[in-house]
């Protein structure tokens, strides 16, 4: 019965992300990582998602727009933070190199937007860059494409 009850809140869980249900648990950790950097850049930027609107609205948003998902003018206050991240080349010629660095340290493969959130600033900017560095990288056969839009390095041999 237990067994059961738990492979209900899995299926849940799953419905609740609209994620496969045939996830492995490399492929969980990978997404909940990813959407743990997202949420964490939502709230630098002052956008608030409410888990218990119900709830937390009327303790913690006093005086706020009574939304589910606002935006906080935050001013000042925000202080970056340096989470060591390497910088995106300026150099076209050092960029692929470096996109390829992120993936052969990565334990998992890695989607376009997560390859440009794992460097420093805002992602979007690089986004279009770092989607055709990949298609070259995988032409050339220095990585795979490893299906649903993620890319992995090559094993050494």
């Amino acid at each position: 019965i237990l067994k059961e009850l738990h492979e209900q809140i899995d299926r849940a869980a799953f419905d609740a992300y609209g994620w496969p249900h045939t996830l492995s648990d490399k492929d969980i950790l990978a997404r909940l990582v990813a959407l743990n950097a997202e949420r964490a850049e939502e709230e630098a930027r002052g956008l608030v998602r409410w888990l218990r609107p119900d709830y937390q609205r009327p303790r913690f948003g006093k005086g706020l727009v009574s939304e589910v998902a606002i935006e906080l003018d935050l001013g000042d206050t925000v202080i970056a933070i340096d989470k060591g991240l390497p910088v995106f080349p300026k150099d076209r010629y050092e960029q692929p190199l470096a996109v390829k660095r992120i993936l052969m340290s990565a334990t998992y493969p890695m989607s376009a937007d997560a390859i440009a959130r794992a460097f420093k600033g805002p992602a979007k900017p690089r986004l279009r860059r770092i989607e055709d560095i990949l298609k070259v990288l995988v032409r050339y056969g220095d990585i795979t494409q490893q299906g649903e839009g993620k890319f992995a390095a090559r094993a050494a041999a």
